[in-house]
């Protein structure tokens, strides 16, 4: 007779809602169940019933792939076990890679072992594997994944820091038996290679392929991670421009020897992550007795650092959900950067020092706790990295970075990830390319014309685009224009790219086609806007305005005066909202003079088209956001190379709408003073001052221009007659 198969409801239940996760769903819940009723009476003949007690939901859920606890009651014995039930070739190749490891002839208390179902079956009729289940194995007063347990550590300080420190170390002290077979190889021949693949003995997956999955399936999270990083930016780089990069450079006959670094490759259990491993937590919050299992990719050509960096991303990205808020989606993204950026330089800084700091009681943060976490899995990563000969021997971290760069773009394959999870992937890439970059010290400057520039292959868009920020400033708009079609095809991801062409338009005075590029691009990049690229739409609306404005005082005494001003207002209010969106979008004090000024030029306007209530709003408004402009100078970030200009420049227009003249005087004079300071910046500074003179005027309030003297602010643009 056949075993009773039951189901307690929590079991059903997280089945059903596996099942709703999944996109390619054959058949109802009921359906699944049943089938799987079937296999585990298959799998387990001589036993007298099964008891499904619980269904394991993993990083992704496969149509006909399922794992369970199960309790198996045979004739005088009773197993709780970890069920697996899959394909028979999947079952087959975790089998082997069972036996390959020869784990158990080792004694390893880490790995659990792996049963076949039925006992004693050939290959080809697997039909279930089956693992002890741990809390049985460990006897500790409750078991949890390893994930959970380090998230409860980090977010709540439930769980013993060092505790889990412990665990880490527990870990990879018993997988390091298999990584003794380690062995240095270069990353790739003619391409980079990263794991090997399950469809043919001996081959490798390209990493190439994972680069075209950035331009759909990620699309999204990497427009909206390139554009919440300043343009020049090279702490953080595209991770998809980096690795291409790369990939292009080894099929070119002299490559560097350098180019990437040598990789360990060898036996590891190829997807150790926190939901690969229970650990048993005790009374007093200590965790303790980890556990392996899911053997499926064991492998002797798997990348040994695979089993350091998969660990790493796949804790960080989903606690960096947890610890960091979220409100704001760029300011998120910047905060993950500013970590990683931490966390390498702590990991340079251990290394150099040969002293890691093995656990921090002192940690009262969840960053402070992450930080430890992640040091610990980066110091087993250096012990196990650099048992292989190495010069220099800061080797392994290149090897460790060059892995994670590869790891988080192959992030996008993985369908189980949140948006904000995929986002720390590709933040965890573009840092580590940035620092592999920095390591080799090699960014050359653009070449000097376009055809040249086009020709090139270029680690980051920032080179190339550096010479179409030069152009476009230095009045060579023409070739800028030649350049920026070339590299808008090349790098469609990449805001700053984009942005630029549309600049380009502006100064060749084709307003009217940048509105329709910067309209476009809000649609493309789903609203996740730059504060340069809001404030250019600004500019553009208020261009219009401008033009409106200049009509309207040349016509002052005509009845066509009004309907320019009324004009004029409509674009300024425009122009408002697209300034208030990029100081919305992390904006700093270029957001804000604007935002003032406009405020103030609306509250001019209203009050000679006779809306006096509004333009006393207006006027108020303006005068309190220049004032507390003001009042933080000392904390504007300069982070492009002519903010010193437009720090002077942005504090003498603040002065100026709150009427403070002399000293508006002599802030411009320290303005057009800084060496940064170029033929475009006063003309800029003019135009600004010449619209907050005309608002004088409209408001009918007399300004003394003696404190200017000869600076050569005032420009035609907007004349005063």
């Amino acid at each position: 007779m056949p075993p009773t198969v039951l189901w307690i409801r929590a079991a059903e239940e997280r089945l059903a809602a596996a099942l709703r996760q999944t996109t390619q769903q054959v058949g109802t819940p009921q359906q699944a169940q049943a089938d799987i009723s079937a296999r585990l009476a298959a799998a387990f003949p001589r036993a007298i019933h099964v008891v499904v007690l619980d269904y394991y939901v993993g990083f992704k859920h496969r149509p006909g792939e399922h794992i369970l606890q199960a309790e198996v009651k045979r004739p005088g014995d009773t197993s709780s076990l970890v069920v697996k039930i899959a394909g028979p070739e999947r079952l087959l190749r975790e089998k082997k890679a069972w036996d390959h490891a020869k784990m158990v002839q080792g004694g390893n208390p880490v790995f659990m072992p792996l049963h076949a179902c039925p006992e004693g079956a050939a290959d080809d009729a697997l039909v279930a594997i089956a693992y002890l289940h741990a809390e049985k194995a460990i006897g500790a007063d409750t078991t949890t994944w390893l994930e959970a347990a380090v998230r409860d550590c980090v977010c709540y300080h439930s769980v013993n820091l060092q505790s889990i420190i412990s665990v880490l170390h527990d870990i990879y002290s018993q997988t390091g038996r298999l990584y003794s077979t380690g062995r240095l190889e270069p990353a790739g021949q003619t391409c980079i290679w990263t794991t090997p693949t399950r469809r043919v003995d001996g081959e490798r997956h390209a990493l190439a392929p994972t680069f075209d999955l950035w331009n759909t399936t990620g699309k999204r999270t990497r427009q909206q991670v390139n554009a919440s990083f300043t343009v020049g930016s090279t702490s953080f780089i595209d991770p998809v421009d980096a690795f291409r990069h790369w990939d292009q450079m080894l099929k070119l006959p002299n490559a560097p020897a350098d180019l990437l670094p040598m990789v360990m490759r060898g036996l590891s259990h190829g997807d150790l992550h926190g939901r690969n491993s229970i650990v048993g937590i005790d009374k007093d919050r200590q965790a303790s007795f980890p556990t392996l299992f899911d053997y499926e990719s064991i492998h002797p050509d798997n990348l040994i650092g695979w089993d350091f960096v998969e660990m790493e991303v796949e804790l960080k990205s989903r606690i960096y959900e947890k610890i960091i808020p979220h409100t704001n989606r760029s300011a998120w993204i910047r905060k993950v950067q500013e970590f990683e950026a931490e966390l390498n330089f702590r990991t340079r800084h251990c290394h150099n020092n040969r002293s890691w700091p093995g656990g921090q009681a002192d940690a009262t943060t969840p960053e402070a706790r992450l930080m430890a976490v992640l040091l610990a899995i980066r110091q087993e990563a250096s012990t196990v990295l650099m048992s292989r000969p190495r010069t220099p021997a800061a080797e392994w971290l290149r090897e460790y970075l060059f892995l994670l760069g590869c790891y988080g773009l192959m992030a996008v394959r993985y369908e189980n990830q949140t948006e904000l999870q995929l986002a720390a992937a590709f933040v965890t890439a573009g840092m580590a390319a940035s620092r592999l970059n920095d390591m080799r010290g090699s960014t050359p400057e653009p070449a000097a014309d376009v055809d040249a520039i086009l020709a090139e292959s270029y680690i980051t868009c920032q080179i190339p685009l550096r010479a179409a920020r030069e152009w476009n400033r230095k009045k060579a708009e023409d070739k800028a224009e030649r350049l920026l079609t070339g590299l808008v095809a090349r790098y469609p991801a990449t805001l700053h790219v984009h942005y630029e062409q549309a600049f380009n338009l502006v100064k060749q005075k084709r307003g009217e086609e940048a509105l329709k590029k910067l309209e476009k691009l809000h649609t493309e990049f789903d609203g996740a806007l730059d504060e340069d690229t809001w404030s250019l739409w600004g500019r553009c609306h208020k261009d219009h305005g401008d033009a409106e404005l200049v009509a309207g005082m040349k016509q002052w005494d005509s009845p066509d005066a009004r309907i320019r001003f009324e004009e004029g207002d409509r674009h300024y209010h425009d122009s408002l909202t697209k300034y208030q969106a990029a100081l919305m979008a992390a904006g700093g004090f270029f957001s804000s003079i604007n935002i003032a000024t406009l405020t103030f030029l609306r509250a001019a306007l209203c009050k000679h088209l006779n809306r006096d209530s509004e333009s006393q709003q207006l006027r108020k408004s303006a005068i309190r956001v220049a004032a507390e402009l003001l009042e933080t100078k000392t904390h504007w970030k300069q982070l492009q190379p002519d903010d010193p200009v437009w720090v002077w420049a942005t504090e003498a227009e603040a002065l100026s709408l709150t009427g403070k003249w002399a000293d508006a005087g002599a802030s411009y004079r320290a303005a057009v003073a800084r060496p940064q300071c170029l033929t475009f910046h006063p003309e800029s500074m003019g135009r600004q001052l010449a619209r907050i003179l005309a608002g004088y005027r409209l408001l009918d309030e007399a300004v003394s221009l003696d404190a200017f003297g000869d600076l050569g602010l005032m420009n035609p643009h907007v004349t005063l007659e």
